[in-house]
């Protein structure tokens, strides 16, 4: 069976960890910052990436990460 590997990007991992479902036979790691999305994205081993639109409450740090990915 393969492992899908899942990147969430939020500013608050332990909500994202909370509200984030369960997902059999995957891996999922959970990053706070855009960059690091950014960079563990572009790696190509990610299925799946999430991401939080807003990192900040004036910011739009979020569609920055789509814009680069």
């Amino acid at each position: 069976m393969t492992l899908d590997k899942i990147l969430v990007g939020d500013d608050k991992i332990d909500f994202a960890k909370n509200v984030f479902p369960y997902i059999p036979n995957a891996e999922i790691e959970f990053v706070d910052n855009p960059e690091e999305v950014i960079a563990k994205a572009q790696s190509g081993e990610y299925n799946l990436i999430v991401t939080d639109l807003m990192y900040t409450p004036t910011g739009q740090e979020g569609f920055n990460v789509l814009e680069k990915l």
